[in-house]
């Protein structure tokens, strides 16, 4: 399957997936509409997966390559479950956690982490 989703993603077949062809290939190629949206964590996921491993290539340190493509979909997958849950806990939509929200979120954030005796502290 993941070859298939490499070849939707370089679809022009050159061995290398831009942000651009990265972000079509979500929507289009892996078809998920809710993670399209997320774009700050499609973003992350490529500029993590783009220098996880040495290249050789002149293009390698701006695009993913294959070798990185299965970095690029643990990582997305990753980042996507910490953008939900960011943005279960920025009631405001803000884009910003502030304390009384962190506060406020105390027991969703026991359930991710474990128990947290003062809150105030572990946001500072």
């Amino acid at each position: 399957m993941r070859q298939e989703y490499w070849k939707g993603f370089d679809n022009n077949g050159n061995g290398y997936v831009s942000l651009a062809e990265t972000e079509k290939g979500v929507r289009d190629v892996i078809k998920l509409e809710n993670m399209f949206d997320a774009k700050p964590a499609i973003m992350r996921a490529f500029q993590f997966a783009k220098d996880a491993l040495p290249g050789k290539s002149k293009y390698g340190a701006d695009y993913i390559e294959k070798k990185e493509f299965r970095i690029f979909l643990v990582a997305l997958r990753q980042r996507f479950e910490y953008f939900q849950a960011f943005k279960r806990i920025d009631s405001g939509g803000d884009g910003r956690i502030d304390i009384h929200e962190f506060v406020a979120a105390k027991n969703i954030i026991e359930k991710w982490v474990g128990k947290m005796n003062d809150p105030e502290k572990e946001f500072k």
